[in-house]
């Protein structure tokens, strides 16, 4: 550590041995202080005026420098001390019983709660990885479909996100495979037309939700063998109605 000029060393010695130097005190003390508060995770557990009076000019004038050139020189220096800092913060601790704990910064490798990827990307940012729900770079519908696949209607498939009311061009095959599990099972000569589709994707969506509600019930009662109870009902009705039918279709 730097030290004054022999001069300055001398009145310091002299001053120890006439009493308190108060200045030297308070003009040291505040500015310990003046760094702790920038800092806010320092603080000090003794009065630091009275104890520097009671320290040798050798120790003070080490606080003076300190106080004087390194810590008014790195003011919200909290955390990651190097050199003179870190000694200062030692002196500090040593004859002024200041106490440091270590804020939570930029770098120090964990994600605190008001840091994120964007402010604070050294310890928050996250590999990309198939399922975060972002089409990386390095990703496509192939080798992850989770993340790049975009489905579109009337593309001929019909994706998970899509439906018979929401896309008819897509998914109209799926109330007609109902509507032929029906009338395949409970009825002879009885399948579903061959328009079926065509018919089902010119309903308006709240008739083609009815519908597709129907196709839906009928095809498990047809699986149950419950073709008896919904003969003449509402929805075998509905979807003769809508989508009609081809054969005789005896019961």
């Amino acid at each position: 550590m730097k030290r004054f000029a022999l001069l300055t060393t001398l009145l310091v010695t002299l001053g120890f041995f006439s009493g308190c130097n108060s200045s030297d005190s308070i003009i040291t003390c505040d500015r310990y202080d003046q760094w702790m508060a920038s800092c806010v995770n320092c603080s000090t557990t003794l009065s630091c005026e009275n104890n520097y009076d009671s320290l040798s000019p050798t120790v003070q004038l080490d606080l003076d420098d300190c106080a004087d050139n390194v810590l008014m020189n790195n003011l919200g220096i909290c955390g990651d001390w190097t050199g003179e800092v870190q000694y200062c913060v030692d002196l500090g601790a040593d004859y002024l019983g200041i106490v440091c704990g270590v804020d939570p910064f930029c770098g120090d490798g964990v994600c605190d709660i008001d840091e994120n990827e964007t402010s604070c990307p050294a310890d928050c940012y996250v590999a990309s990885y198939c399922g975060d729900g972002t089409c990386d770079i390095d990703e496509d519908e192939n080798s992850c479909a989770e993340d790049c696949y975009f489905s579109v209607c009337d593309d001929g498939y019909c994706d998970l996100d899509e439906d018979p009311v929401g896309c008819p061009q897509d998914c109209a095959y799926i109330v007609c495979d109902e509507y032929q599990d029906w009338l395949e099972t409970c009825f002879a000569d009885c399948t579903a037309a061959d328009t079926c589709d065509t018919e089902y994707g010119v309903l308006s969506p709240t008739v083609a939700q009815d519908v597709w509600d129907c196709s839906t019930l009928l095809s498990e009662a047809a699986l149950d063998g419950l073709c008896a109870d919904n003969i003449d009902g509402a929805c075998d009705i509905m979807l003769e109605n809508e989508l009609g039918s081809f054969g005789s279709c005896t019961f």
